[in-house]
């Protein structure tokens, strides 16, 4: 007969030690992960919106920096030519145009040498940044009427 200070018997302390080494199994249950996905979804919606108004930002001050550029060309080339070169802001096609005022003609940009027209309107980093009638430029997200 078996005493107490021996122990149990052998098959019931291998299925104790089975148990043991299960529940110490690595690995996630259904529910944390599931709490996982919601609170990152959580912080993935409050994060959002700051994230698309600095894009935003970032696109209003290319477009900014481009348009500088166009009236600093034009002055450069008045300067260095003697004659007088100009900047048109069209509403239409939402186009900044450099162009020579004696000739009436659209001057090439001196980087890629084609014609120094910036488009608003057209797919592109500048595409959705709009002037409003109060003649200054915002971000129109998707939409033609208004910023």
């Amino acid at each position: 007969m078996r005493t107490i200070s021996e122990g149990p018997p052998r098959i019931v302390r291998t299925a104790l030690m089975s148990r043991n080494m299960r529940g110490n199994s690595s690995g996630f249950t259904l529910v944390e992960v599931m709490i996982v996905v919601f609170l990152l979804a959580i912080v993935g919606a409050i994060a959002l919106p700051a994230v698309n108004n600095t894009l935003d930002g970032i696109k209003l001050n290319a477009a900014t920096r481009e348009v500088l550029a166009a009236l600093q060309y034009a002055q450069s080339l008045t300067i260095k030519e003697g004659h007088s070169y100009g900047v048109e802001f069209e509403t239409g096609p939402e186009t900044v145009t450099c162009y020579d005022t004696s000739g009436s003609a659209t001057i090439r940009n001196p980087i890629d040498k084609k014609l120094y027209v910036l488009d608003f309107s057209a797919a592109g980093p500048l595409q959705g940044v709009g002037r409003q009638p109060e003649n200054h430029y915002c971000i129109r997200p998707g939409r033609k009427d208004k910023c």
